[in-house]
């Protein structure tokens, strides 16, 4: 399994969902595509805000109970400019511009699905083609960041569309391709940020041992 496929599967695993729940996105209707990667976003940014809130209190040394944490960061908005999750990470420095962009040009498509239960039977091309020039382009850019020319070389394709071209032809692939890379690294600061956790307490442990150490071997001194 290579590296990447791995920080997939640990973040599913650690969001308590089925192995290979992504792959299996793909398959699904737009509606529930939109929607699955949407709450899977969500659920991943909470838990990198967990990991380094919590990392920010063992570095202070201070007490904090990470399932209260979990549970504040899950209950905010993720894509509110001033006060959402992404706000958030951002302040935190923890998300790059085009991963903001892309979650926030995501919510927006969930929510044009989820603003009439008639949408049920929406599609992202019907939602796409209704945009004006001006955002079908900004849609490209940010939701289909991850369609690169060395991309699209790398496909072996007789004819080489441009990115832009591949992004109209297949939207909802384009968009599944930059959400893998997005959750992907999303779980890799997961994961370092666990590390480092684990780290600390680590450096805790060694410090307490060695005042306990050192407590035992002031009581032998011979007097």
């Amino acid at each position: 399994m290579s590296e990447d496929i791995k920080y997939l599967h640990d973040l599913e695993k650690s969001l308590s969902l089925t192995k290979g729940f992504y792959y299996m996105l793909k398959d699904e209707d737009d509606w529930s595509f939109v929607v699955k990667l949407h709450a899977l976003l969500e659920s991943a940014v909470s838990r990198l805000l967990t990991e380094t809130a919590r990392l920010s209190f063992s570095q202070m040394e201070s007490t904090t109970n990470a399932e209260l944490l979990a549970d504040i960061f899950a209950r905010i908005e993720l894509s509110n400019k001033r006060t959402g999750k992404v706000a958030l990470a951002k302040a935190f420095g923890l998300l790059l511009d085009y991963q903001r962009s892309f979650i926030h040009s995501l919510s927006e498509l969930r929510n044009s699905f989820l603003h009439d239960v008639k949408n049920v039977n929406a599609n992202i091309s019907s939602y796409f083609n209704n945009l004006s020039i001006g955002k079908q382009k900004q849609f490209i850019k940010n939701l289909g960041f991850s369609i690169s020319t060395e991309f699209i070389k790398r496909l072996g394709l007789q004819t080489l569309p441009s990115p832009e071209e591949f992004v109209r032809a297949d939207l909802k692939l384009s968009i599944w391709l930059s959400g893998i890379l997005v959750l992907i690294e999303i779980s890799a600061c997961i994961e370092t940020f666990g590390l480092k956790n684990q780290t600390l307490e680590l450096r805790k442990k060694l410090a307490a041992a060695q005042s306990s150490f050192l407590k035992v071997a002031e009581s032998m001194k011979p007097y």
